[in-house]
């Protein structure tokens, strides 16, 4: 639904933005990623057995379990392309993680789990949306009979640890939705999400945070294997500060969207989208794409309904071109 103005209220309009933008204070981000070692390329040995995540630098095991690290300078079990688990190439450089993700496994009865965490180099920053992503792959080995959609990462002030096997007791901020099934197997799939940070988060642990019964499965093909699990390859882990205002745009192509808190109602204003494509895209805390909305050119003021929203905050991200020019926090009160 679109909303006209006459001539004289677009100019008004037009006048107001650069007083808007000139007392509004915008803190842009550098898109620094927060996590060291973010493929695994740093090694303190190389991997010569199971359990040795911690041979890539920074990266720590905080459970009894034993995830493994595959580095290209193994030419055996634990090497790369081809390890015990399958073969898999790399997403980028020379390395990656291994994670048990599903199953159980002899010495325990229990929902067997496996995670890999690392300290961010910085944290987090109270009320700011940083974008997480990382890829995985399915790993087709002997071991593995299911391939699992809901594996998630958790951020927390100080590093978690068990003394067990179990799923931790913890629920990620971001979670792979079962809209994007993690069923590739030699293929590179993209975990992704954004989230608005509590404040002083410092470590990341990357997993599946279910048991058996509540993870989502889907099924691949028989194992006569006694230890039956679903392994997955990591690499290429991120998290950045996402760009909370306004990205290299000039005072014609200026945006602001209104009211904030909404209720039915969002305006998207933008002083000049002439010739350009542009799209708003709306996202639950878990990531999930809630709205998306083609902005008109033709006309100044777009209006977005979010009546099918509920109570709560939800981030948006504006794109013009292809390039998002635009991220915030959005807040829908009843």
């Amino acid at each position: 639904m679109k909303l006209f103005y006459s001539e004289q209220m677009k100019n008004f309009i037009k006048y107001l933005f650069p007083i808007y933008f000139s007392l509004l204070a915008v803190r842009s981000f550098s898109q620094t990623n927060l996590v060291p070692n973010p493929s695994f390329e740093d090694t303190v040995h190389c991997p010569n057995n199971a359990g040795q995540i911690n041979y890539a630098t920074f990266w720590i095991n905080p459970t009894m379990a034993s995830p493994d690290y595959m580095n290209i300078c193994n030419t055996g079990m634990f090497g790369v392309p081809s390890n015990y688990a399958g073969t898999q190439n790399v997403h980028t450089g020379n390395a990656y993680a291994l994670i048990a993700t599903y199953g159980s496994v002899a010495f325990t009865s229990n929902s067997y789990r496996e995670y890999i965490q690392v300290p961010l180099t910085s944290l987090l920053i109270q009320g700011e949306i940083y974008c997480v992503e990382f890829y995985v792959s399915l790993a087709n080995g002997q071991y593995t009979e299911y391939a699992v959609n809901n594996i998630g990462a958790y951020f927390s002030p100080l590093a978690v640890s068990s003394t067990n096997y179990d799923p931790l007791p913890y629920v990620p901020q971001i979670v792979n939705p079962s809209s994007n099934p993690l069923t590739n197997i030699g293929v590179w799939t993209k975990v992704s999400g954004m989230f608005i940070a509590q404040g002083g988060e410092h470590y990341l642990t990357i997993g599946n945070f279910n048991n058996n019964a509540a993870s989502d499965t889907v099924f691949i093909k028989p194992t006569s294997a006694s230890d039956k699990s679903s392994g997955y390859y990591i690499d290429d882990v991120s998290v950045i500060a996402c760009a909370s205002g306004i990205n290299e745009l000039s005072t014609e192509n200026e945006i602001t969207i209104f009211p904030n808190p909404a209720t039915n109602m969002l305006n998207i204003a933008i002083h000049s989208l002439q010739g350009q494509t542009g799209t708003i895209a709306i996202f639950d805390l878990t990531g999930k794409l809630v709205i998306t909305y083609h902005l008109d050119g033709s006309t100044d003021i777009n209006q977005v309904s979010t009546a099918s929203l509920s109570s709560g905050l939800y981030i948006y991200k504006i794109n013009v071109n292809d390039a998002t020019v635009k991220n915030g926090k959005l807040s829908i009160i009843r």
